[in-house]
């Protein structure tokens, strides 16, 4: 990452990847030929290696070590990072992307109340705006979701988003220390949970190929850059900014296997991304402007010794 960029936009920038990265979940579990539980079990093993991997190499000596004050911080999201992602898989294989999409596009909704009574954080009128502008483009997206999908899998949604959404508040609220053991501990947790329900944990190697590089791009990659992106950020930003995974998830679906998405699922896809992107330029300009603010009294005082 360039060392001129703010952390703001560091931020939004490691946002932004995750979301991408987080979008391909539909196509993953699409192309893997397995039921939900030995898909988690294996992405989760995969994905606890590569974090372990990446910790021991980061951290070097310190291993997963973390300062005893922040280990029950980060327990509290390892297990909320569990939860997401616990309910994800199943709730794919209960309803359609469309509508997994559509509900995790509410994120920024919810995040923004619960950050202004639990973090204080400021609603402003961009934010605002913003965020009804995202549900407009979910409600289309609902109207326009295929019959005959039970209400379980839409709950489930519901509830890996509302993980999801804790994630960030706690993450926010708790900057300042690496949580890369915990996201590791998370994958742990998962993967227990699914060992009991998995019907099998044969597989293929065609299957362990596509496992090892879902894990590595929608869990591993995916959850390092939000969790170091979420730091440097509001959290009802973060979520506006995760919105952008709604319209991706679908667009690579149809991209991959010819699910063509209704011409309202494209307008509201439209809709919650320029809503976005937005949002986006609005936060950098103001950033910007902010920091020519502070920068003109320095360089006027430096005018005035010369």
């Amino acid at each position: 990452m360039p060392s001129h960029l703010s952390n703001h936009l560091k931020g939004v920038l490691f946002v932004g990847a995750a979301a991408v990265a987080w979008s391909l979940g539909g196509l993953f579990f699409r192309a893997i030929a397995l039921d939900p539980w030995t898909t988690s079990f294996w992405r989760s093993i995969f994905a606890a290696v590569f974090l372990a991997c990446y910790a021991l190499i980061a951290h070097q000596r310190q291993g997963f070590a973390a300062p005893r004050g922040d280990v029950r911080h980060g327990l509290v999201v390892s297990l909320g990072i569990a939860a997401s992602m616990a309910t994800f898989l199943p709730a794919l294989a209960l309803t359609s992307v469309a509508n997994v999409a559509l509900i995790y596009a509410t994120a920024p909704i919810l995040t923004a109340l619960l950050a202004y009574f639990w973090l204080r954080e400021r609603l402003d009128s961009v934010t605002v705006l913003c965020a009804l502008a995202v549900v407009l483009g979910a409600a289309l997206l609902l109207s326009s979701s295929s019959q005959g999908h039970g209400i379980g899998g839409d709950l489930l949604a519901f509830a890996s988003t509302a993980a999801l959404v804790f994630v960030a508040l706690a993450i926010r609220a708790r900057p300042g220390y690496s949580l890369l053991p915990y996201i590791c501990l998370a994958n742990v947790f998962v993967a227990a949970i699914a060992l009991p329900l998995a019907p099998s944990l044969a597989i293929s190697w065609h299957d362990a190929a596509l496992l090892a590089l879902f894990a590595f791009l929608q869990v591993a990659l995916s959850f390092t850059l939000f969790t170091i992106g979420a730091r440097m950020l509001p959290a009802k930003e973060t979520a506006l900014i995760n919105a952008l995974e709604g319209p991706l998830s679908p667009l690579w679906v149809w991209l991959a296997f010819g699910e063509q998405p209704t011409p309202t699922t494209m307008v509201s896809g439209v809709i919650i991304m320029t809503a976005v992107f937005a949002y986006i330029a609005i936060a950098a300009r103001r950033q910007e402007r902010n920091r020519s603010a502070y920068l003109r009294p320095s360089l006027q005082l430096t005018v005035q010794e010369r």
